[in-house]
């Protein structure tokens, strides 16, 4: 008879402990995912030190790069400060926004008195279209180089500067350099004068006078109404003061006679000396009686009394005019028949005045 008492199957030492060394399946899997994990950490800080080891290269290429420009901005600022030349910066518009102390030196102004004037207040009247035009090429993108214009000084004389401005920058800035060149402008101005101006009485010489008589012909030539008026002058007894008192009382007289001349004149007259003690007036487009009314006032003003040290002397003026288109057609023929009108008045009295007539 069976037994119940103990069950047939039982767990036998053995058993019991090979179930206890078995690993629980939840554990295993743990460990798995676990121990993947770890290998991408290692992988992702693989990536990321060789991420921060190309920060630190870029981050110290930037940072001798930020040096390398601190040092070109440093050397500018420098400059800019200590140019013996101005430098301007201004936007597309032309409004300022630096402007360099050497304005001060140049012109008179601290860089904020000139950054706060028009443009009007600065540029001379007559270079005032040549500069507007000026700037409109750079603003189209032409650069701008030696444009040469007169600026106004604080004390209210007029430098003339050579203005260096290149095309505007893709910011839309741009820069303008300018270098004072009054003094070499001067000198410039001074060899013309000397080329167009009779060095002893100071009024044009025969090269300017016969230029300007070509252009006041052919400037009457497109406007049919217009009249041109030349006056030959020859002084009356002058020789005899150079032979009696020398040749520098004859100066003096050359150059008190061409003073006079300059205040009878009209501001629209050009009066010259042709040469030894023969003078020219060109006239455009004068009134009916004007040509007689001028030379009376000539004739009265050179035949006063010029003293010459202790000496009085006097001297006489004779003149002959020609008209254009009355008496001639070119400057040659005009000048032709107001000589033969002068020497008219020789021959017949002198200290006159005749009108060349066809």
């Amino acid at each position: 008879m069976l037994s119940f008492e103990r069950p047939f199957f039982h767990r036998s030492p053995t058993m019991q402990a090979l179930q206890t060394l078995r690993p629980d399946t939840d554990m295993l899997e743990d460990m798995r995912l676990k121990a993947d994990r770890v290998a991408d950490l290692e992988l992702k800080m693989g990536e990321l030190e060789q991420q921060r080891e190309t920060l630190q290269r870029t981050l110290s290429q930037l940072e001798g790069q930020i040096a390398e420009y601190h040092i070109i901005k440093d050397e500018w600022d420098w400059f800019f400060q200590h140019s013996l030349d101005m430098l301007v910066i201004h936007d597309s518009t032309g409004r300022l926004s630096r402007v360099s102390p050497a304005v001060e030196k140049i012109l008179g102004y601290t860089p904020d008195e000139f950054m706060g004037l028009a443009i009007d207040d600065i540029v001379h009247p007559e270079d005032m279209p040549d500069t507007i035009a000026h700037l409109a090429n750079i603003a189209s993108g032409t650069d701008g180089i030696n444009y040469v214009s007169r600026c106004r000084h604080k004390d209210g004389s007029w430098r003339w500067m050579s203005w260096t401005t290149p095309a505007p920058s893709r910011s839309g800035r741009a820069y303008a350099l300018a270098r004072d060149v009054t003094r070499s402008k001067m000198t410039e101005q001074e060899l013309l004068h000397r080329a167009q101006h009779d060095q002893l009485t100071g009024l044009a010489n025969r090269a300017a006078f016969d230029q300007a008589l070509e252009h006041a012909l052919a400037r009457a030539q497109r406007t049919p109404e217009r009249r041109i008026a030349l006056l030959l002058m020859d002084l009356d007894g002058f020789k005899a003061i150079n032979d009696t008192h020398g040749h520098l009382a004859g100066d003096v007289v050359l150059k008190t006679v061409a003073a006079r001349m300059r205040k009878v004149q009209r501001k629209s007259d050009l009066v010259a000396r042709l040469g030894g003690d023969e003078f020219a007036c060109l006239v455009e487009d004068p009134a009916p009686d004007a040509l007689d009314l001028l030379a009376i006032r000539l004739i009265e003003a050179i035949g006063e009394p010029v003293d010459i040290g202790d000496w009085q002397v006097k001297v006489g003026c004779s003149i002959g005019i020609a008209t254009y288109p009355n008496a001639a057609t070119d400057a040659r023929t005009l000048y032709e028949h107001a000589d033969r009108a002068m020497y008219e008045v020789k021959t017949n009295g002198k200290s006159s005045y005749r009108h060349h007539r066809p």
